[in-house]
């Protein structure tokens, strides 16, 4: 039996048919039809088929038993779990309590809702979300310009001049929260049919790159200073569109006061290319029909991301390129989540301990778990599809090992649940039947896609939500003491413990233009055709984009640049879309990209070290990247963290991943 179905291991949402056996799933291949992938299957869902039945996969709740973890039941685990969160949090308040959001989780709308509902309803606001570590800079600028946290998706395909900030973007689905891959088959028809410029700007050459791309080779973690020069060459050379200024912006004299100490120069300098290349991007850019900076993974996590994140949106308003066609647009989707996110906003939402900012989108960046452990704020744990420690600092697991109650919901062992008291056994995207409500204004068509459950869970294993539901139900959190207040709270409480299923139908009644019936039957989609890129969505006074908000102009007077001029690491791109290592076709260890000069041959062994500690990997060489970075992609299995140390962004509190000095070292 062959089913149509959506994919949620990564953003790109990929439509695939899945072959059904005798309740057995025994493969999966692109869906030709899906106006999102167009046939496209990565590795990763091929590895899926194996990866849901692996041997090592965790079919029934664990206990930690006089320091073993050993089997247990269902009947035992939660009331066990519930009464030491009800001590811990009547004990240290709602702060002790914290949740921290697997990526998994942005993925399926019924584990986000039920999450967020839980940690409102417990009246924590230690809610972490690995998420918010690619998107929190995003999401802040977003919201201080324009009045709501949201993408902005990048319209690649009708632009005439495309900026692709990180390389590897077809390949890892186009950056966060840009579903679809078909984004490079419509960019390589728009570069023969109407001559669209592109430019890739990494440390290292895109794989593959079309023919008459252009490749402006920058220093790792120089992301906001290679914006920021061609938001300074744009204003100084007056190629701004003064008409959208007058009349949709607010603050044009502001930001051209805050730019003077700036030139494209430094700028240009600091990143390591040519002035003449920096400038002729910039006026290439600010004189097309229509133009547009898209952001791949990674781009806003090098030195003082959210300040890159505000001179690319900054620089899209300038040149009237924001919230139109062929630049920067957002789109309702079929479930509008614009008005609750402008109830929500991070001014006004309680600040997760760790974080600089309040929660934006009731979440704070998974990286600002560390300084909430490590302060002694948190005491209990609630890891939800995630593994903290394949994305922290090496200092985060003492600091998980010395809470007072750490619980896990996971499929597989992977390094945090081997700390964990309890491990509650969740099921895997292809049994779980779902919805994907809250996605349908990220997609690039007007369409709401549906993920019928394929095969029956493994062993004892249930969903996300139904785990928190009756976690919930047993806890009976009251409303005293709430970080979120009294209206929050209540709303939190019902749908934390509601039939989900029974919400979806009258949300679908109440806000969708579609009819449950359709998905039902196969393809199990409605696409109402392409998104409006036209539609104008500022909630700010007068409807005007806020140019420079003040936590920018405190700011940027004092930006630095990456220290040291020696090797510099570069490793925001993540080594593939794979939520863990079992849905990795290929488990090597890691590797580390060097360009040839360095003399050290592939395969060899080399130590890399920072301030902050030391990895060794192995050796591939790259004549396409620039000598002084060190490339060591991050990612699931990935030691990478530990060189990062602890340096975190002032602004949205996420760690830095780009631009740190390191040194080499050949090992044996």
């Amino acid at each position: 039996m062959q089913v149509h179905t959506h994919c949620r291991l990564c953003d790109a949402h990929c439509g695939l048919i899945a072959t059904v056996d005798g309740g057995r799933l025994s493969g999966l291949a692109g869906d030709p039809d899906c106006p999102l992938a167009a046939g496209h299957m990565c590795d990763v869902a091929e590895a899926s088929v194996v990866a849901r039945a692996s041997d090592d996969r965790i079919t029934r709740p664990m206990k930690r038993v006089n320091g073993v973890l050993e089997p247990t039941t269902w009947a035992e685990a939660l009331p066990a779990i519930a009464k030491a969160l009800v001590a811990i949090r009547k004990r240290e308040g709602v702060e002790s309590v914290g949740l921290h959001l697997g990526g998994e989780v942005e993925r399926g709308s019924e584990a986000l809702v039920r999450s967020l509902a839980f940690g409102v309803g417990m009246g924590t606001p230690a809610i972490y979300s690995a998420a918010q570590d690619e998107l929190a800079s995003r999401h802040l600028m977003t919201e201080w310009m324009l009045g709501q946290a949201s993408h902005l998706l990048s319209d690649v395909g009708r632009a005439h001049y495309v900026i692709l900030l990180g390389t590897r973007q077809e390949e890892l689905g186009w950056g966060p929260g840009q579903a679809g891959t078909i984004f490079g088959k419509e960019l390589r028809h728009s570069m023969r049919t109407k001559g669209t410029h592109v430019v890739a700007v990494d440390p290292s050459r895109t794989e593959g790159s079309p023919e008459g791309m252009q490749h402006l080779s920058i220093r790792p973690g120089t992301q906001a200073h290679f914006l920021l020069g061609l938001l300074v060459a744009v204003v100084e050379g007056k190629w701004v569109d003064r008409q959208y200024l007058r009349d949709y912006t607010t603050g044009y004299p502001e930001l051209v006061e805050l730019l003077a100490p700036w030139s494209v120069e430094r700028c240009a300098e600091i990143c390591g290319i040519d002035v003449a290349e920096m400038s002729g991007v910039a006026l290439k850019f600010s004189r097309a029909a229509m133009a547009v900076v898209h952001p791949g993974h990674g781009a806003f996590r090098g030195h003082d991301g959210a300040l890159a994140a505000w001179a690319w949106l900054t620089l899209h308003a300038v040149t009237a390129n924001v919230l139109r066609p062929g630049g920067l647009y957002e789109h309702a989707g079929m479930v509008d989540l614009h008005p609750i996110l402008t109830t929500v906003p991070s001014a006004r939402a309680p600040k997760a301990p760790g974080a600089p900012q309040g929660l934006v989108r009731m979440q704070a960046p998974a990286s600002a778990l560390g300084p909430a452990i490590q302060g002694g704020t948190l005491r209990a744990l609630i890891s939800v599809a995630g593994n903290p420690l394949a994305g922290a600092a090496a200092d985060l697991k003492g600091g998980l090992a010395g809470l007072d109650l750490l619980v896990c919901l996971a499929r597989h062992e992977h390094e945090t649940a081997k700390l964990a008291d309890w491990i509650l056994p969740i099921t895997h995207p292809w049994e779980d039947d779902e919805a994907l409500l809250h996605v349908s204004s990220q997609m690039s068509r007007h369409m709401i896609a549906r993920t019928p459950s394929l095969v029956s869970p493994v062993g004892q294993a249930k969903p996300t939500s139904e785990i928190l539901a009756e976690l919930y139900k047993l806890i009976q959190p009251g409303l005293r003491g709430s970080a979120w207040g009294v209206h929050l709270g209540v709303v939190a409480n019902q749908i934390a413990r509601a039939d989900l299923s029974t919400w979806r139908r009258r949300l679908f009644d109440w806000a969708t233009e579609v009819d449950w019936d359709e998905l039902e039957a196969a393809p199990h989609r409605v696409d109402r055709g392409e998104a409006d890129r036209a539609l104008w969505r500022v909630s700010m006074p007068g409807e005007r984009v806020h140019l420079v908000p003040e936590v920018v102009a405190a700011a940027l007077p004092s930006l630095g640049e990456p220290s040291g001029g020696g090797l510099r690491l570069q490793c925001s791109d993540p080594v593939d879309v794979a939520p863990d290592i079992w849905h990795r076709q290929s488990r090597v260890g890691p590797t580390v990209h060097l360009h040839p000069d360095h003399g050290l041959a592939a395969g060899s062994r080399v130590r890399i070290s920072s301030a902050s500690g030391a990895v060794e990997a192995t050796v591939a060489v790259d004549a396409t990247i620039r000598q002084d970075t060190v490339w060591m992609p991050s990612g699931p299995g990935s030691p990478v963290c530990q060189l990062a140390g602890a340096a975190r962004d002032a602004i949205s509190g996420v760690v830095q991943l780009d631009g740190i000095e390191v040194e080499l070292a050949p090992v044996g």
